[in-house]
């Protein structure tokens, strides 16, 4: 995914230069823990395990040349001001209001809600394959056309799912809109700088310690509080301090409301993970972000609102083919992104090979039996081993889990576990698939958290003794 080009933003990355491997987590130890012959894997044996989270792995993983850092250092950019962050997210909900607009007065067939949002990714996408990153937002599709015209064609199949057929007179209302909030925000985003609040988000708590609220503009952005304290240990362990850091907790929350209707924050349960990391290896996560993933350490879409709280960027960027590994990739559930993940894993896998480097992708897509992505993965040259869940067997944990709550939800399909790997290197017949080894990550797609649930009820029962205590201590 693009990154942004903010120019009125804070100056924390002026402050550190160009060295951006300051921002890199460093492994933290502790009086009494053990440390893996490796010496970018630390365990930590006496710190508790989160549910929303696993912050005993530390995970540095180098995988690129020099020369390779460098030419993608240009797309590192500032983190993302809450000012246009908030600008951003008007353009946006303007734009999903004109594309339904357009869609509904195109035909009189109903279309799905997630129609604009898969629309959206996969012109996304597209963009990143075709337009030069220095002139796409990360958010607001581009009004700039590719020469090979791709961006057209994704809209008139978008318009054949969406009107049941080819309609030029849509793909040109479409793009229309596009370039009209596409300069509306950059319009507003230039002459408002002197309405740019002078104060920072304002970060509060609820009586009970609950909730946690960020206000910015007239605007409220909620997350539980154990997320909160998630987000914070990541941005301090990837930034050493909390300089800033209620103006990129407010455009990181602002962000993922802004792209939530397809849902795309749901994850494997924390069960799942542990499974992959005790017997697969599995200790960074290809597709995440900071409020979903497992680690410290993770891909994801947006560098700009994630970076300081610990992603490497972009999934399409992150070439682990000179150390190798192990790795976990749960893609949104996208054809698209499914099968472009597969060609480029196929292209690593084949680079670490000829190193001689032992590479691993544990892969979780539903079982789209007759789409390409699926069938890419199934019939991939990589392919080593191969799980199916029925959909009434697992659970994944729910995408608004860190604004809402609530538990883990049922499968709404079969899902596919492929396990890619190439031939030799250290640590391939360690991550290889064997019946035990399925049998445990099976029992763990199917546990509902009840070691989560435990630990919210202690956790529960404790503010309980806490108030009661206080009123004790205020009445005596």
């Amino acid at each position: 995914m693009s990154l942004s080009h903010d120019e009125d933003l804070f100056g924390l990355l002026e402050e550190m230069g160009e060295d951006y491997t300051k921002l890199l987590p460093k492994p933290t130890r502790h009086p009494s823990s053990s440390t893996s012959s490796s010496s970018s894997f630390t365990t930590t044996t006496n710190a508790s395990i989160s549910s929303l989270w696993n912050p005993t792995v530390v995970f540095n993983p180098q995988t690129q040349s020099q020369s390779q850092s460098q030419s993608q250092s240009q797309f590192f950019n500032k983190p993302s001001h809450p000012f246009s962050e908030t600008l951003r997210h008007r353009a946006y909900e303007s734009l999903k209001t004109s594309f339904r607009e357009i869609a509904t007065n195109s035909t009189t067939k109903k279309f799905g809600k997630s129609s604009f949002e898969s629309w959206w990714f996969l012109r996304k996408l597209i963009e990143d394959q075709n337009i030069d990153r220095n002139k796409l937002d990360p958010v607001l599709p581009s009004p700039i056309s590719p020469s090979n015209n791709k961006l057209n064609e994704n809209d008139d199949l978008l318009a054949m799912e969406v009107l049941g057929k080819s309609s030029k007179k849509f793909v040109k209302a479409i793009s229309e809109a596009i370039r009209t909030h596409h300069a509306s925000f950059e319009a507003s985003r230039s002459s408002s700088k002197q309405a740019m609040p002078k104060k920072p988000p304002k970060i509060s708590h609820s009586k009970d310690g609950d909730v946690t609220t960020v206000r910015y503009m007239g605007k409220e952005m909620k997350l539980n509080r154990a997320y909160y304290e998630k987000l914070l240990a990541l941005f301090e362990r990837r930034n050493g301090n909390k300089d800033n850091f209620s103006n990129s907790l407010y455009s990181l929350l602002l962000r993922y409301d802004t792209l939530e209707g397809a849902g795309y924050q749901a994850a494997i349960t924390p069960m799942v993970y542990d499974v992959l990391l005790s017997e697969f290896g599995a200790k960074m996560e290809m597709f995440a972000s900071p409020l979903n993933c497992r680690y410290g350490v993770f891909c994801s879409a947006f560098e700009d609102t994630d970076g300081v709280f610990g992603s490497r960027g972009s999934v399409w960027d992150f070439d682990p083919s000179v150390e190798g590994g192990s790795f976990e990739a749960n893609p949104p559930f996208v054809d698209g992104v499914i099968t472009k993940m597969a060609e480029r894993f196929e292209m690593l896998l084949e680079k670490a090979e000829r190193r001689g480097v032992g590479l691993s992708f544990c892969i979780i897509v539903p079982k789209w039996e007759g789409r390409e992505g699926w069938k890419k993965l199934r019939g991939g040259r990589y392919l080593r081993g191969e799980v199916e869940v029925k959909q009434k067997d697992h659970y994944y944990c729910e995408g608004s889990r860190y604004r809402r709550g609530g538990e883990f939800r049922i499968a709404s399909f079969d899902t596919s576990v492929f396990f890619w790997q190439n031939e030799g290197g250290e640590g391939n017949e360690k991550w290889a698939l064997t019946k035990e080894k399925e049998k445990r990550l099976r029992r763990a797609f199917g546990a509902r958290g009840e070691e989560e649930k435990e630990e919210k009820e202690e956790e529960k029962e404790k503010k309980s003794q806490g108030k009661k205590r206080r009123r004790k201590e205020a009445s005596s």
